[in-house]
C-alpha cells in the first residue's frame, strides 16, 4: 500500500519526501497511510498533491518559540497591563546601543542549544562584569558607534552622505 501512496502522491518531488516517508516509524507510517486513505474517500486526496511539503527535520542552532510562549513567558511586556515594566527584556536590556538592544531582543527570543555558544556568551559576561575597566573602554567606544549593519548598507547601495562617511571610517580606524 505504502509503495502506490510514493508513486501516486510522491513521484514528482526530489526523492526526499520519499526518503522521510520510507523512513518513518511503523505506527506513524500506518497513521499516514490511514489519513490518506481517509482523504482519498472523501475525493480530498487533491490536499496531499497540492500541500504535501515533507522534508526531514532539521535541528536549527536556536530554540523557535511561539508568539504565545514570548507572551506567556513576559519577554517584552508584562500581562499585568502589558507595559514593558517587569518583563524579562526590562530586567535585561542594559545595553549602550540600538545595535545591541536589538541582539539582546533576537536572544531572548530565540536563545541558543548550542552549548559552546552559551558558554561563550556566559565567559564575556563574566569578563566585563570582572573588569570593569575593560568594560568601559568598550561601552564608550560603543557609544560613538554607528550601527555598523546600516552603515555598510547605506555605504554598499551609494546612499552615504560624505559627513557620515568620515564620521564612520574616523570610528572604524580608532578601533
Amino acid at each position: 500500500r505504502l509503495a502506490s501512496i510514493l508513486e501516486k502522491y510522491f513521484s514528482k518531488s526530489d526523492g526526499s519526501a520519499r526518503l522521510v516517508i520510507s523512513s518513518l516509524p511503523d505506527q506513524v507510517m500506518d497513521c499516514f497511510i490511514c489519513i490518506v486513505d481517509f482523504l482519498s474517500e472523501l475525493s480530498m486526496d487533491s490536499v496531499i498533491e497540492e500541500r504535501c511539503r515533507i522534508s526531514s527535520f532539521v535541528e536549527t542552532s536556536q530554540v523557535r518559540m511561539s508568539p504565545g510562549s514570548v507572551k506567556q513567558l513576559e519577554i517584552f511586556q508584562n500581562s499585568s497591563d502589558g507595559s514593558s515594566f517587569g518583563s524579562l527584556m526590562w530586567h535585561l536590556d542594559n545595553t549602550q546601543t540600538e545595535k545591541g538592544s536589538k541582539l539582546l531582543r533576537h536572544w531572548l527570543v530565540h536563545p541558543s542549544r548550542n552549548v559552546g555558544i552559551i558558554n561563550r556568551r556566559l565567559d564575556a559576561v563574566t569578563m566585563l562584569i570582572n573588569e570593569p575597566a575593560i568594560k568601559n573602554i568598550i561601552g564608550g567606544m560603543l557609544c560613538s558607534a554607528p550601527e555598523l549593519d546600516s552603515f555598510l548598507c547605506r555605504i554598499q547601495n551609494k546612499r552615504i552622505s560624505p559627513r557620515d562617511f568620515f564620521k564612520g571610517c574616523k570610528w572604524l580606524f580608532t578601533v
